[in-house]
């Protein structure tokens, strides 16, 4: 999902599937979740991988870079590295966790709050 100020897109497997005109006023006393609201509702059911978190929205061009190798992307050579504020790879890390994944920028580390050992698959693409 990427948010300019204005617009927030969903890209999906590296192609643009919907965009809504909104403001966002920040989450409020909640953490930031991927895959469920607040962590605990409306859970998201399939594969969360490569999740990548920037200081600014990127375009189309930007997720082709990323999404169209067809293999994960190593993000310390993308062109917007500037802007990449955390990198999380998913437990394709050797030392992620089902209780932590660890950004591999070294930024800011996360905490799972509903994932264990067995639910993380390594990633053989690459």
């Amino acid at each position: 999902i990427s948010f300019n100020g204005k617009w927030h897109t969903v890209y999906l497997d590296g192609k643009r599937k919907s965009s809504v005109e909104d403001t966002f006023s920040g989450f409020g006393s909640h953490p930031a979740s991927v895959g469920s609201f607040t962590g605990m509702q409306k859970g998201f059911t399939g594969f969360i991988d490569e999740v990548s978190i920037w200081n600014s929205a990127i375009g189309k061009k930007d997720v082709e870079d990323i999404y169209n190798t067809h293999s994960p992307f190593d993000l310390n050579q993308h062109r917007r590295l500037g802007v990449l504020k955390a990198w999380y790879r998913m437990g394709d890390l050797q030392n992620d966790t089902g209780a932590k994944i660890f950004d591999v920028l070294g930024n800011f580390d996360a905490s799972s709050l509903q994932l264990n050992l067995s639910s993380i698959k390594l990633d053989t693409a690459n």
